[in-house]
């Protein structure tokens, strides 16, 4: 409940500032300043000092010898031993509420009372990203860099049907998928290479970009840090190919077998981030609205420049709710109408990936255990045929069939889910 509030309190992007937003905003550049010159940490501890002091004591007669001090009154002697305390009196509903609208017509008329302003909201500066990280990042991507135009080789070879080309470097590509940077650079590649939202591969090219895609889904953790699996969620119901006339195969049936699927954090975290998408897009023009027409040269970095011009999800939220009151009724509810449906059609896409990724194609359900060993998923595979045999010998009639330990996993799943 005490983070709730503080998420509430402190959380929308456009409210009225205090001390601390102006530190966080100005903490990188004094920390920079400090570097330089030692001297100054405590001239700036002193400023924030004073300026939490002047927060308290906003009067300036308050550090005077005459400084206003409440008084309290003493309880007499003996009175913690009192054994009979009298109930508290019952409160008149009506004199209360006289009592307050009398103040409160008195402190209208205060000159001084009238004379302070709240502070008005204005929208919060976002706060400085980790160091940590971004030296962390800069030296994968200068250590990979031949790793990764190997990668960008190798799948240039699949989808141009060079087969041999592309397993000759397959071992030195799998290798590079350790490092989180290649396997971000294997979704972007794969997802680029997307002409709609379905591909029809050859049996060949669907087998090696199944195996790439099962090698980067390896390293993945339950909270998927990198984003890795939740940018393979489209690509596992675009990527297919044909088995026979009307049976196609999708690449995620070929990719349940990970852990990071059964985490509730990972598919909560992939479907808020898909509805900020979503909403953003809502409010931000489409890069048709630019006059200037790239050249196919200077696509992609025309592209990066925009996407660098974008502003954030809380830069768009702060600017709605500062135009929010001035909006008219009709665009408010249309506003209103339109986040709610992109919320609604996201919960149900990922209700539908979810059954995809989670439900086995057996019947009586088969994932793989990390921990276990090759003979315990055999020992496995054959009680699910005896069981499979069993249920199919029983009498079919109009009742609904047992949806089994996979299924009823899966439905109490998304129900939590949605």
């Amino acid at each position: 409940m005490f983070f709730n509030g503080l998420v509430a309190e402190r959380g929308p992007p456009w409210r009225p500032t205090d001390i601390w937003d102006e530190l966080v905003q100005n903490l990188p550049e004094q920390q920079r300043l400090e570097s330089l010159n030692p001297e100054l940490e405590l001239q700036h501890l002193q400023e924030l000092a004073m300026q939490l002091h002047l927060n308290e004591n906003p009067n300036p007669q308050g550090v005077s010898a005459q400084a206003y001090s409440q008084r309290v009154l003493r309880p007499p002697e003996g009175a913690s031993a009192r054994i009979h305390q009298p109930p508290l009196p019952h409160l008149d509903t009506a004199r209360v509420h006289d009592v307050i609208e009398e103040v409160t017509a008195r402190n209208a008329n205060n000159p001084k009372l009238s004379a302070i302003r709240l502070p008005a909201p204005r929208i919060i500066p976002p706060g400085a990203s980790p160091t940590g990280a971004v030296e962390h990042t800069q030296l994968l991507l200068t250590n990979s860099a031949r790793r990764l135009e190997v990668l960008r080789s190798c799948i240039a070879a699949i989808f141009e049907c060079r087969y041999a080309d592309a397993r000759k470097s397959f071992p030195g590509v799998l290798r590079a998928l350790r490092a989180p940077s290649a396997r971000s650079a294997l979704v972007r590649d794969l997802a680029a290479r997307l002409p709609t939202n379905k591909h029809l591969l050859q049996h060949h090219q669907f087998e090696l970009v199944v195996r790439l895609l099962n090698c980067a889904l390896q390293s993945a953790s339950a909270l998927d840090e990198h984003s890795i699996a939740a940018a393979i969620l489209p690509l596992a119901t675009a990527y297919c190919r044909k088995l026979c006339t009307g049976v196609i195969q999708y690449a995620f049936m070929c990719i349940q077998e990970h852990q990071v699927w059964t985490s509730q954090q990972f598919w909560e975290a992939a479907f808020y981030q898909d509805v900020q998408r979503d909403i953003k897009a809502l409010y931000i023009p489409s890069p048709a609205h630019h006059h200037r027409i790239p050249s196919p040269r200077e696509d992609d970095e025309y592209i990066s420049l925009l996407k660098a011009q974008e502003p954030s999800a809380l830069e768009i939220a702060a600017e709605q709710m500062r135009l929010w009151p001035t909006l008219p009724q009709e665009k408010q509810r249309e506003l209103i109408a339109s986040e709610e449906s992109t919320l609604y059609s996201q919960a149900i896409h990922y209700a539908n990936r979810m059954v995809y990724l989670l439900l086995p194609l057996e019947g009586a359900g088969r994932r793989a255990d990390v921990r276990g060993d090759d003979a315990d998923r055999a020992s496995n595979s054959i009680t699910n045929s005896v069981a499979e045999s069993d249920s199919a010998d029983a009498e079919s009639g109009f009742e609904e069939a047992d949806p089994g330990e996979a299924g009823n996993n899966v439905i109490k799943m998304v129900s939590r889910f949605v």
